[in-house]
């Protein structure tokens, strides 16, 4: 399935970013790889259910939630946190 981010994550995940220290954008970096290179592959079996289609994921300090659309193959994800703490 293709991922895409709507702005609106894309600035959620902007907006703490750029408040973190290097080392931690590195980490983000790493993990939002990781959760676009995950939920192309099998985005209906990561994190836990919501309302239809739609689930949340915590993976490293990043929980993201996404909208499953397997019609017309495309993951959408529309809201990125930064959690505290590490979440495997």
């Amino acid at each position: 399935m293709n991922v895409e981010w709507t702005p609106a994550a894309l600035d959620d995940l902007a907006n703490f970013y750029v408040a973190l220290s290097l080392a931690e954008q590195d980490d983000i970096s790493r993990t939002v790889l990781r959760v676009n290179a995950e939920l192309s592959l099998y985005p209906e079996t990561l994190g836990e259910s919501r309302e239809e289609n739609c689930r949340v994921w915590c993976v490293g300090r990043l929980a993201v939630r996404y909208l499953m659309l397997p019609a017309v193959g495309i993951v959408t994800v529309y809201n990125a946190t930064l959690l505290r703490g590490s979440h495997r």
